[in-house]
């Protein structure tokens, strides 16, 4: 059994611009899964390749991503190709939510599943980034309740490291891209009490 993900992939500078979309099957995790920015231990049979055809094709600037789970947790890595890998001077504590302006990954978990975009999404984000000049990993997660109004909030965004989510980072030898490698507890994920089962389907965004 396998949990499908539908990913509407985006950059950050066309935010508002065309998406494109995929499917992802997240695979059973096949063991104790060590968050250290390796994925030599991962299942890794099914990938999606995101980016434009030409950044594909050119090596310029893509990611592949790879998702799999167990009993606790979302398990999300992303290998990324970029020329300057792993750059974001963002202020994780004066201007936490400005660190998509750099080299950061977004994910949007749509966790309602009868609505998208609509009025009425019950949205889990998590933005996480390297912060270059402390050397330190950061993830922020943001609960949003679209049920009532537009842009109304569930809780304020938090550094959720150690509490449900662990974040790592590794550079390419080449210095070609990196890879960030995600541990997601249910209980951030599914904050509003759905269950994340086999067999079921999981609606992401993904900004990089």
């Amino acid at each position: 059994m396998r949990l499908l993900v539908i990913i509407f992939f985006f950059t950050s500078q066309h935010l508002y611009g065309a998406q494109n979309n995929y499917s992802l099957n997240a695979v059973p995790a096949p063991g104790i899964i060590v968050i250290d920015g390796s994925i030599d231990d991962w299942d890794r049979s099914s990938v999606a390749i995101l980016g434009s055809k030409s950044e594909v094709s050119d090596g310029s600037y893509s990611a592949q991503v790879y998702m799999m789970y167990d009993a606790d947790n979302l398990y999300v890595a992303l290998d990324i190709v970029d020329s300057s890998p792993m750059v974001n001077t963002i202020d994780p504590v004066l201007t936490p939510r400005d660190s998509w302006q750099q080299d950061s990954v977004k994910l949007h978990f749509w966790t309602d599943r009868d609505k998208m975009f609509s009025e009425g999404d019950l949205i889990t984000n998590f933005n996480s980034y390297y912060y270059s000049p402390g050397k330190r990993a950061n993830c922020f997660i943001d609960h949003l309740d679209y049920t009532k109004k537009m842009n109304s909030r569930g809780g304020i965004a938090r550094n959720a490291l150690g509490d449900g989510v662990d974040v790592a980072f590794k550079k390419h030898p080449d210095g070609s891209g990196y890879i960030q490698e995600m541990r997601i507890s249910h209980k951030n994920l599914m904050r509003f009490k759905r269950d994340l089962a086999e067999g079921s389907e999981l609606r992401c965004g993904i900004e990089i």
